[in-house]
């Protein structure tokens, strides 16, 4: 049995090469504005980038599995489309336009793996057809402009969605 010190065991780990990178960015950044490490610049790139944590959470999961989700990114972007569609219209109050949009996301979801797992269809082209048809309806939905902005005052959603929410800067995205 080999007796390799406690840093020649860290440069073998295969984490090491990604956390130097890390290491590095961080200090360039820092090099050149010195606000990059502060608490308020921290708490701005941790507030906008938990959706993306959390699709790339899922994400992880498909690919350990040796599987791919072309579909996720679309997905992401029609299930506020969808949302803000049913409150506009007057459908739906939007905390059940919100419910609606989420629930529509996790059967297209669905639909993917049921095609993929079921069908034995890849999932490449299971989620590469799905990515089409659900951005060419969110494109056609909004005529590929951004949707208006409404006036929702006092609704604890709206609020969450797009404000400060109990302990200050919170937002949530679908």
């Amino acid at each position: 049995m080999e007796n390799r010190s406690l840093i020649q065991r860290s440069i073998a780990r295969p984490e090491f090469g990604p956390f130097v990178l890390l290491v590095v960015e961080i200090a360039v950044f820092w090099g050149i504005n010195h606000d990059f490490l502060s608490p308020q610049n921290i708490s701005n790139t941790l507030a906008f980038t938990v959706e993306l944590g959390l699709i790339a959470l899922a994400m992880t999961l498909l690919m350990t599995s040796g599987e791919f989700d072309l579909s996720v990114g679309s997905v992401f972007g029609f299930s506020p489309v969808l949302m803000w569609t049913l409150f506009n219209s007057g459908v739906v109050s939007l905390e059940a336009a919100f419910v609606i949009a989420l629930v529509v996301a996790a059967l297209i979801g669905l639909v993917n793996g049921w095609f993929v797992t079921q069908l034995k269809i890849p999932s490449f082209l299971v989620t590469l057809g799905m990515l089409l048809v659900v951005r060419g309806t969110a494109l056609f939905v909004t005529n590929g402009f951004p949707q208006r902005t409404w006036s929702a005052e006092g609704s604890w959603l709206a609020e969450a969605l797009v404000g400060d929410f109990f302990i200050g800067p919170f937002r949530i995205y679908m």
